[in-house]
């Protein structure tokens, strides 16, 4: 029997499909309620090049068959329950998007990713997965999105990684990763989006990280990291479009820079949880789109009412989150938290 596509999308099914298809090209059985297991038989549709089971009940391990599917360019079975390790991804050559997110995946990730010359989004976040980053990432060159948060990675991140110079997405929120945060970070130029939150990095953020001139999330808290923000400053003016900046839990310290006034784009800052001190520049009057401020458990003093009184002047700005030590040490008429 031939088919060319089989996608039975959000409606549920009672009864088996059969394998006997040969030349079915894409499979899509997303959010159907389906469970059992994933059938080894679906390793043998030779031409298959998009298989989507997403949003189901799967359980078991992914069948050894699957890493037969070499004209595959997209898996996407995240969202089950499937436990065991990666599949053999040798053979993942033309393979474009890779998606096992919200699993019970555990091991390590595999060296053989790098066969995937191909890849443009790697999803594995929300598993098991152990062991280190393998550098082969960095051979990755067409890949613009990775995420491997949630996971269970420990070691550093290697400089390798920062070769992938197409990344715009790169999550790792939500590891054991340690060690310091490269400046060769800066080669990746086209980041938009970048979250190395609760992790056990160490050291200062890179300055480099300014060359990402098209950066809208900018997300490292809950590490170790220290000194002061000079050297991410320094290129802050290239940020010009940064809408999040999340460094809070951290052990940052020195004066709050004045030039974070210069974001005018920004919306969510937090800094809390840190060795800040000093005045609040008075350079964050001009955060005109901000509705999430949170400067608490630092050291902080001065007169913040003139942030407040953005919520009466500026059209449509009401503070979500306005967090500060105001009980004794800063004067805030607005705040939701004090601390």
């Amino acid at each position: 029997m031939n088919a060319a596509i089989i996608c039975t999308c959000g409606n549920a099914i009672s009864h088996d499909i059969t394998m006997n298809f040969v030349t079915l090209l894409w499979l899509q059985l997303d959010s159907i309620n389906a469970s059992g297991t994933l059938p080894e038989e679906v390793g043998y549709l030779r031409d298959l090049k998009h298989f989507r089971m997403e949003g189901n009940s799967i359980g078991g391990s992914i069948p050894t068959t699957f890493s037969l599917l070499s004209e595959l360019v997209m898996l996407d079975v995240g969202q089950n329950k499937l436990i065991g390790t990666l599949p053999n991804l040798t053979n993942y050559t033309k393979m474009r998007v890779l998606r096992l997110s919200l699993n019970q995946l555990a091991g390590g990730i595999p060296d053989g990713l790098s066969s995937m010359k191909e890849i443009e989004e790697l999803n594995l976040k929300n598993n098991n997965l152990n062991g280190i980053l393998p550098s082969s990432i960095g051979e990755l060159e067409k890949l613009t999105s990775f995420n491997c948060g949630r996971n269970l990675l420990s070691g550093t991140i290697p400089v390798e990684l920062y070769n992938a110079k197409l990344l715009r997405a790169m999550n790792l929120q939500g590891n054991r990763l340690s060690g310091r945060i490269s400046e060769e970070i800066g080669k990746l130029i086209y980041l938009e989006e970048i979250d190395l939150s609760d992790n056990e990095l160490m050291g200062t953020i890179p300055g480099s990280i300014g060359n990402a001139e098209d950066l809208l999330n900018l997300k490292m808290a809950g590490n170790n990291l220290e000194g002061s923000l000079e050297n991410l400053i320094i290129s802050i003016e290239n940020l010009s479009i940064l809408r999040e900046l999340d460094i809070s839990d951290n052990q940052l310290s020195g004066t709050i820079p004045v030039a974070i006034g210069q974001l005018k784009n920004l919306q969510r800052l937090n800094l809390s949880g840190n060795n800040f001190y000093g005045e609040v520049p008075l350079s964050f009057s001009n955060l005109n789109k901000l509705y999430v401020l949170d400067l608490s458990r630092n050291n902080v003093t001065g007169n913040v009412t003139y942030i407040c009184a953005k919520e009466d002047y500026i059209p449509g700005i009401k503070f979500i989150v306005f967090a500060m030590d105001c009980k004794n040490i800063v004067i805030c008429g607005c705040c939701t938290s004090c601390f």
